[in-house]
């Protein structure tokens, strides 16, 4: 009965230790420059199988408006790639490329 119990810890410690891991490895590239006034942000997410790229995208967008928002213009998407999780063969991920720009007048 004590084999199974420190068996039993050691698969809970083990756990623990794979999803912190997972925390990490599943953050945000944060916002790339890709020259000329281009910039990217790109995630994978932390939910394998069945997982939609849904998610993941709107995080995305919230991190590159802020990041346009933080120099005074506005979010101007030019590229969105997405492709949902499928079990046992990848994980849910996207990328938007984008430019900021100054907020026009006439609004």
């Amino acid at each position: 009965m004590g084999a199974r119990l420190v068996i039993a810890r050691k698969l809970v410690i083990a756990g623990i230790a794979g999803a912190a891991l997972t925390g990490c490895m599943f953050r945000s590239t944060g916002v790339v420059p890709m020259g000329q006034g281009d910039y990217m942000v790109a995630k994978t997410s932390p939910g394998g199988g069945f997982v939609s790229a849904d998610g993941t995208k709107a995080t995305l967008f919230k991190e590159a408006n802020a990041f346009c928002a933080g120099q005074g213009k506005q979010l101007v998407t030019t590229s969105v790639k997405a492709e949902d999780g499928r079990l046992f063969v990848r994980s849910a991920h996207a990328e938007i490329q984008f430019r900021c720009e100054s907020e026009s007048a006439d609004d």
